[in-house]
């Protein structure tokens, strides 16, 4: 296994994470705005609009 085929792993999993980890702190901001059910229809609108384009 070459260098290149094992960073790709890493790096993945790096930005996974820092997106995953970045979420709860944007979610602690929108719900001082919002309340929690209209977060969670944003949050499934915009994931059904996303899903709707790539498939």
């Amino acid at each position: 296994m070459n260098n290149k085929n094992k960073i790709i792993p890493i790096i993945s999993g790096i930005i996974y994470s820092t997106l995953f980890g970045l979420t709860f702190m944007f979610s602690s901001i929108a719900l001082r705005f919002t309340s929690p059910f209209a977060l969670l229809s944003m949050r499934f609108g915009i994931a059904f609009i996303v899903m709707s384009i790539l498939v």
